[in-house]
């Protein structure tokens, strides 16, 4: 398995080409150190519940001991009317070996509600890692269409620059030809200038993005670019609501939960403890009349443990977790109403993103038009050939603003996904 994590690791260092969303999504799961610490605790958690199933088990314990006694074992012989007499057949040392075997009888549901605590941790934990999925995930779909928008600006911005180049020759020429002053190639001139620093500034955006995606998903190599297919976004049905049952709810309800557990354990530390005990011991105790040879016996018993006063130490604890309890509930409450609140705001900016979409593609119907009716009276040499490239520069310019409209509604729609508290999967689509 770790042989595999390499390969993939090393894999996508070397990606290049064209990089969709799902693609970046994929590697983002691979690569996120989080998702691999969230899954790390995954398997910790079911070792736990496992590590207190076993105190369902009863205990085996070995053991071994040496003491030495100031005095020896005495054995004291009275004769009635006569004579008492006190002899010291043992020794100084006592040596002891043997094995124990413990098992609970009555713990007060301690055990059980130790392991109800550790498979809650458990189911907690699988919940974060789709919570932190989910929110790298948005984070990447986000940051990839504002990669995705940059790049079409900084196409445009190189597009303005060679037109402004061209506009810079052309009146170089005129002003060679005294049909235009120097002012006028000044001011060409300035507009280049102005138009690659626009550029600059565009390719520097797109190229901070760039980094951000791939620092996301774990690529090295810079040769990417981005695709444009946005179907999960595009194609996914607008929550009006939010999910019920969605990760960050299950995660507070199971804390909850949790905290129930807690008090339950808590609750039955109150009642006495019974354990049944049974052992073998090898040793020279000095049962016989005091003597110190060894002798192998048997021991059975039971040890009961009740703690009667604590100081109110475990009423005052059972009281904070209460209080706890209510703090998470009522966390649980802002939050619902948060998300509430925002996907009725992200819901109303898909609305307005909408017919935002319609006029400007209306504003690209009647510039397409424009260039039509301009290429016609360039053949017919009404206009320029500047007066066309301009007019296709405008085209560009409204293209870009359908794009920028569309980048407005699919970042509103991810952001009403990502608050309605469904999945984000951009790899199944």
């Amino acid at each position: 398995m770790k042989w595999l994590m390499f390969i993939i690791i090393i894999s996508a260092s070397v990606y290049s080409g064209e990089l969709s969303l799902a693609s970046a999504q994929r590697f983002l799961i691979q690569n996120n150190f989080d998702l691999q610490m969230a899954q790390e605790e995954i398997s910790k958690s079911s070792i736990e519940i496992k590590s207190a199933k076993s105190s369902l088990y009863p205990s085996i314990d070995f053991s071994g001991s040496f003491n030495y006694l100031s005095e020896k074992s005495k054995v004291k012989t009275t004769i009635p009317n006569l004579v008492t007499l006190v002899s010291e057949p043992g020794q100084h040392d006592r040596t002891e070996f043997g094995a124990d075997i413990a098992y609970p009888l009555f713990t007060g549901m301690t055990r059980m509600n130790a392991i109800k605590s550790k498979q809650v941790v458990y189911d907690n934990n699988q919940y974060n890692k789709i919570i932190i999925k989910n929110r790298y995930s948005f984070i990447l779909g986000i940051t990839y269409l504002r990669w995705s928008l940059a790049v079409e600006q900084m196409a445009v911005r190189e597009n303005n620059v060679n037109l402004m180049k061209n506009y810079v020759s052309q009146m170089t020429a005129l002003q060679k030809g005294g049909i235009v002053v120097d002012t006028k190639v000044l001011e060409a001139d300035a507009k280049l200038k102005a138009a690659e620093l626009e550029f600059i500034l565009a390719k520097d955006l797109a190229d901070s993005l760039k980094t951000e995606i791939l620092g996301m998903a774990g690529i090295k190599d810079s040769n990417v670019i981005p695709q444009k297919s946005f179907t999960f976004i595009d194609s996914v049905k607008i929550p009006d609501s939010i999910q019920i049952n969605r990760n960050e709810i299950r995660l507070l309800d199971n804390r909850m939960h949790l905290l129930d557990l807690s008090s339950r354990i808590l609750n039955s530390q109150r009642y006495p403890l019974l354990a049944a005990v049974a052992g073998y011991r090898y040793a020279n105790p000095g049962l016989n009349q005091g003597m110190d040879e060894f002798m192998d016996y048997f021991i059975v018993g039971a040890q009961l443990k009740w703690n009667i006063f604590d100081g109110f130490k475990n009423r005052n604890e059972r009281a904070a977790l209460e209080k706890q309890k209510n703090i998470t509930s009522l966390d649980k409450e802002k939050l619902i109403d948060s998300w509430q609140r925002s996907l009725r705001l992200w819901n109303n900016q898909v609305s307005s993103a909408d017919e935002k979409i319609k006029a400007a593609e209306i504003s690209k119907a009647a510039y397409d038009a424009y260039v039509v009716s301009i290429e016609n009276s360039l053949k017919a040499g009404v206009v320029t050939n500047l007066d066309f490239e301009t007019a296709v520069s405008n085209l560009t310019l409204a293209n870009l603003q359908v794009e920028q409209a569309k980048f407005n509604k699919r970042i509103a729609v991810l952001n009403a996904i990502y608050v309605s508290g469904q999945d984000i999967n951009f790899i199944d689509n």
